[in-house]
């Protein structure tokens, strides 16, 4: 009887790419203590505001944006907590994280056809989107939609960061065969990314829920109500690669927003307009940041 040898390689190569995380600019306190911050509901908006507060270049940006003319404002708005007052402690935590975090993730030295600036426009867009299907419809752990969403593909960067040869050759096999980027990662390394970001997830301890939901954002999505976190990140996920915010460019022009009916599974019947356009003014009034 002959003996099993098993296979390493692709054992290997997931722990490779997941020492990478040590190539990864780590979270400032404030960023950390703004994380912490999305586990409680009734957390106050002097809190959130005292944190964005003691980081100099973050308040100054936040309140660049609120006084831009998206916000359509009368007068100048000088402080955090009158921003916070103004725009409500969700949408400000948000943005708080959307920006520190993608700030961050762009120092990352990473293959050389990385695209930074798509990926920071694609999570983010995931994360508004994700968050704003959660205030419309019941969803499971809705406080977690916009991490979630924000960081479903962080395994993408950790792939170009700590596997840099071989994110290349995911990008070649993709381009040329017109496969899924995430078939083309199985079959490069026998590893997707969805459960690549679970795991950088577990080692950033953040909840367990958001940890499952992006783990499965690739997955069949699933109605009900509840609705399951991973089914919103995924419809947010595929709504916002529709629009165009994608990872990679893709050929020809988006359709427009009302033609796109991913989100259609989740149930929110007459509410999807009004889901889309919450979401494309929030989404415009930041991304002019990245």
């Amino acid at each position: 009887m002959g003996t099993i040898v098993i296979d390493s390689t692709h054992i290997n190569l997931k722990d490779q790419a997941l020492r990478a995380l040590s190539q990864l600019p780590p979270f400032s306190p404030i960023l950390s203590r703004l994380i912490a911050t999305l586990a409680h509901e009734d957390i106050s908006f002097q809190l959130v505001a005292t944190h964005i507060e003691k980081d100099t270049v973050l308040a100054g940006t936040v309140l660049r944006m609120v006084n831009s003319a998206m916000y359509g404002r009368r007068g100048t708005i000088s402080s955090v907590r009158h921003a916070v007052a103004l725009i409500g402690l969700d949408r400000l935590r948000n943005t708080a994280l959307s920006l520190s975090i993608s700030q961050l993730w762009s120092r990352v030295r990473a293959a050389r056809r990385w695209p930074a600036s798509r990926f920071n426009l694609h999570g983010v867009a995931t994360a508004i989107l994700s968050d704003t299907i959660a205030q419309n419809t019941c969803v499971e752990y809705a406080e977690g939609a916009f991490v979630a969403g924000l960081m479903h593909d962080v395994g993408k960067l950790v792939i170009a960061v700590g596997l840099p040869i071989e994110f290349e050759q995911i990008l070649d096999m993709a381009g040329e065969s017109g496969r899924d980027l995430s078939e083309c990662e199985y079959e490069v390394l026998g590893f997707r990314h969805a459960e690549l970001s679970r795991a950088v997830l577990e080692r950033w301890n953040l909840p367990l829920e958001v940890q499952q939901a992006v783990a499965h954002h690739h997955e069949p999505i699933r109605g009900g109500s509840p609705v399951p976190l991973a089914s919103v990140v995924a419809v947010a996920d595929r709504t916002v690669n529709d629009m165009g915010l994608t990872l990679l460019p893709r050929p020809g022009s988006p359709p427009p927003p009302q033609e796109i009916e991913t989100l259609s599974p989740l149930g929110l019947g007459a509410k999807e307009p009004f889901v889309i356009l919450n979401f494309q003014s929030e989404f415009e009034a930041i991304r002019a940041y990245f």
